[in-house]
């Protein structure tokens, strides 16, 4: 795009060049409605800990967010309810 410019993403590690950001994107049996993945960027083929510890984008180190464990503290949310207030224990449930 005209006038855009790319993040500043640095990486310490001497084997990693943070300039292949290239991404392509395949798709879940050819088809465009039915979703796909990314592939292509230098930081999948990093470990977690490795692009915690060794990224930096414009000077600030990179997190990563774990969407999947947040269904419950966003359920507790929407109802006004803090996760500190609950007072069950996974422990004390009987299934």
């Amino acid at each position: 795009m005209p006038g855009s410019q790319a993040a500043d993403i640095t990486c310490s590690l001497p084997q990693v060049d943070p300039a292949q950001r290239r991404l392509r994107r395949i798709f879940n049996n050819s088809d465009f409605a039915q979703g796909g993945r990314l592939y292509g960027g230098f930081w999948q083929a990093m470990s977690s800990d490795e692009r915690q510890e060794h990224i930096l984008i414009e000077d600030d180190w990179c997190v990563e967010l774990d969407y999947g464990q947040m269904s419950l503290a966003i359920l507790y949310g929407l109802t006004g309810t803090k996760l500190s207030d609950v007072s069950t224990r996974w422990t004390d449930l009987s299934i």
